[in-house]
């Protein structure tokens, strides 16, 4: 499965190691190994959760088994590609997003709102 990359990602290098950074710092010399690499815009990615990074909006399918596990209109992706852009710029999407004591907004304008969770449980 395949896709390609429609904007610059960052994922963690594999040749980095937090021990032989520490080693390195207690020997008194540098660790020259970059933490993040960023992989270009164009980059082809061949793995069998492709798919997933088409859903996310940052990649287009390659071939039609990326498209049809990715399952999305074109109006789908189009959401998503907007939605992860105004993510990477820090605003919210306008969703809320629940844990088991508050519901928080997420939203810049409602950031600050917080709406107590009911104190009945279910069934009482």
């Amino acid at each position: 499965m395949k896709c390609v990359l429609i904007r610059d990602m960052e994922r963690m290098n594999p040749e980095w190691s937090a021990e032989d950074k520490i080693a390195a710092k207690a020997e008194g010399r540098p660790y020259k190994v970059p933490a993040i690499l960023t992989v270009p815009e164009g980059t082809e990615i061949e793995h069998p959760d492709a798919y997933r990074l088409v859903q996310q909006g940052v990649a287009l399918p390659v071939d039609d088994d990326c498209a049809e596990m990715a399952n999305m209109t074109e109006e789908q992706h189009r959401a998503a590609r907007q939605a992860y852009a105004r993510l990477s710029k820090g605003m919210g999407t306008g969703l809320r997003r629940h844990d088991s004591q508050t519901v928080v907004a997420v939203t810049p304008a409602a950031a600050a709102e917080e709406v107590a969770a009911p104190t009945e449980e279910p069934g009482d």
